[in-house]
């Protein structure tokens, strides 16, 4: 029953993409745009990704999934979640994702510390950043605060889209980067 649900949020997903792909049609393809300091190409990357500042990005706010199965969504567009080893990326992400009107979601973004806790890495193993400026801020509490139980980074909504950890096993949007 679990993965028939899967199959179907995946395939809805991929559908709802693909209509908006043909929505957008030849309308996003006509070059470059300069959006209040985002430097956006849609002539780039191949769709339903966006050059973002120098990096092919997938915004979904339709997919609600876990961070494996966002992961795994992710990987069948020929990328991954999104590495965000870039303070100015992360800029320039959260400004698209205003621009767009996309901010009521949380996004899932390609770092965790499940392999060991406490030390967080990006899907391609790299280090993730720690502290200001990407991490947010939680009271008084810097993130990540989760311990064993939140091992999964996500851009969160409720805190103007910084770096927090939450469970891996919350749904919620994503971000891809294509893999060229």
């Amino acid at each position: 029953m679990e993965s028939e649900l899967w199959y179907a949020t995946m395939t809805l997903s991929a559908v709802l993409v693909l209509l908006a792909v043909v929505a957008w049609g030849d309308a996003t393809a006509t070059g470059p745009r300069k959006e209040a300091g985002v430097h956006v190409r849609n002539d780039v990357c191949p769709h339903p990704f966006v050059d973002i500042n120098g990096r092919c990005l997938f915004v979904d706010n339709f997919a609600h999934l876990n961070w494996d199965a966002a992961r795994t969504f992710c990987q069948g567009f020929q990328g991954d979640l999104v590495t965000l080893d870039e303070a100015n990326l992360l800029g320039y992400i959260v400004d698209f994702i205003h621009q767009e009107g996309l901010t009521e979601r949380s996004y899932w973004i390609g770092g965790s510390d499940r392999t060991s806790e406490g030390t967080w890495v990006w899907t391609d193993g790299s280090s993730v950043r720690m502290g200001t400026p990407t991490w947010g801020v939680d009271g008084e509490t810097q993130q990540p605060t989760g311990g064993t139980s939140e091992n999964c980074i996500g851009l969160h909504k409720d805190n103007f889209f910084f770096f927090n950890d939450f469970s891996c096993n919350n749904e919620m949007s994503l971000i891809c980067e294509f893999n060229m």
